[in-house]
């Protein structure tokens, strides 16, 4: 009680809140009762008695209280003719209270015959250790359990699972017309996928394979380079400049090694793990070229553009005038490099040979990802920094800003950009309209996305039918 009355909380929650269990009520027998109370402190025994013992009960609620800053929640059990606290009653009558009932069954993971909420549906996938079973066996389990499922699911037109209270929250999600780059484009790769993740709201599924470790370096690959163009952007602009003396010094490397460890410390590895030796020294080498190849790569447009803004959080706005409707996009921005007049190349991080995209990739609905982000003001180009290969790679350039190892076929001019920008509204808006429609019964075409995929386990399209 006493760390109690000096730890002020913005919420506090009291369970158990019934008669004899707050306050308590002791058990007494025939050596235990009030008469003996009273006989066991004349010979020197202080026990207390039930009306001492409630006067502390008193105390320590009252301290628990007013340690409230916001709210108060007080809970208690219904069931098996219990009575609620006479504090409660006390309460009720001297302040404004609200009461809430809650079932404690729909917090269990239930059985088969018990599904028919979305809900129960993932507390029930959630009840399999998946990283355990084989992908032959979780067919087998989930063959049979779905078709129980299903029968107890109320079927839409989309053919998708939806009860009425997750279609309703659903739609009551989009009712501002907001969503993030990455939501569009999970549904633009997998409309299945997106039901999983963002509307089920299924935890992603480890499944063993290298994918989970191949994300764990590329968060660390961001994180360094984010470090070191941030700690050394003077020396970089000066790189720039002169062209001169573009290898990183030692100092540089020791800078990227160090930021390395910190990365894999920081996820968990023990950098005297000989596999976790190796990926640092790789990657160190790797990064050292992939900066040295971006800084000459700086010094070779028209205008000059320096790295000046990292993890950048941008919203936009892009509006349909055919249907008078807004749509609110969202999302962050690896690196922003800029010129003296605020013209801006955007710049994503990608960890493997075959991750940047193209114009070409774009046309075919295989990205939507430096589409949607050059609508961000004063956008002139947008590239791709590559680790692996050390490549560097331009999604689509101004040719007024282009330089002579611009690809051609990633340069536009003013006409080729008003189409470009049209055709990015029209898929976005077609997503969004399929989204809104909870149409999420398609799933990707292309196999390899399947097998990166954290839902593969449980998804039913991947084994030949939608859900």
């Amino acid at each position: 009680t006493t760390t109690m009355r000096l730890l002020n909380t913005k919420n506090i929650y009291i369970l158990g809140m019934n008669e004899n269990n707050f306050p308590s009520k002791k058990n007494y027998n025939f050596f235990y009762n009030e008469i003996n109370v009273d006989i066991l402190k004349n010979i020197g025994i202080d026990i207390l008695s039930q009306k001492d013992e409630n006067i502390r009960d008193l105390l320590r609620f009252l301290l628990a209280i007013s340690t409230a800053e916001n709210k108060l929640y007080l809970s208690y059990n219904t069931e098996d003719d219990e009575l609620q606290s006479k504090y409660i009653d006390e309460i009720k009558s001297k302040a404004e209270v609200v009461e809430e009932n809650y079932d404690i069954k729909s917090y269990l993971k239930p059985s088969k015959e018990e599904i028919s909420t979305i809900n129960d549906f993932k507390r029930f996938i959630s009840s399999y250790n998946l990283d355990d079973i084989d992908d032959e066996k979780i067919n087998c389990i989930f063959d049979s359990d779905i078709i129980k499922i299903k029968s107890n699911f109320k079927h839409r037109e989309s053919d998708i699972l939806f009860d009425d209270e997750t279609l309703k929250k659903h739609k009551l999600n989009f009712e501002n017309h907001r969503y993030s780059v990455s939501q569009l484009e999970t549904y633009q790769r997998c409309p299945q996928q997106y039901y999983y993740k963002y509307v089920l709201k299924v935890k992603e599924i480890y499944t063993g394979d290298k994918s989970f470790e191949m994300r764990s370096i590329g968060t660390v690959f961001h994180e360094v380079l984010e470090k070191y163009y941030r700690f050394y952007k003077e020396d970089n602009i000066k790189k720039i400049d002169t062209r001169n003396n573009i290898e990183l010094s030692n100092i540089e490397e020791a800078f990227l090694l160090d930021r390395f460890k910190e990365g894999f410390l920081n996820l968990g590895y023990s950098i005297m793990d000989a596999k976790v030796k190796n990926y640092i020294y790789v990657y160190e080498k790797l990064a050292k070229d992939l900066i040295e190849k971006d800084i000459l790569y700086l010094s070779l447009y028209n205008r000059k553009f320096y790295p000046e803004e990292f993890e950048k959080k941008f919203e936009i706005i892009l509006d349909d005038f055919k249907s008078d409707k807004s749509i609110k996009l969202h999302g962050f921005i690896d690196r922003i490099d800029m010129d003296n007049s605020g013209n801006k190349i955007l710049v994503d991080y990608k960890l493997g040979k075959s991750s940047g995209k193209s114009l070409g990739d774009f046309e075919k609905d295989k990205t939507l990802q430096f589409p949607i982000y050059s609508f961000v003001k004063n956008v002139v180009g947008c590239k791709y920094m590559t680790m692996r290969g050390s490549n560097i790679s331009e999604f689509f350039i101004m040719d007024d800003f282009a330089s002579k190892y611009s690809n051609a076929k990633s340069v536009l001019d003013l006409e080729a950009r008003r189409n470009f920008e049209k055709l990015t509204k029209e898929k976005v808006f077609t997503i969004v309209k399929d989204i809104e429609d909870a149409k999420f019964n398609i799933g990707t075409e292309i196999k390899d996305d399947c097998k990166i995929c954290d839902y593969r386990k449980i998804c039913e399209y991947r084994r030949g039918g939608a859900i």
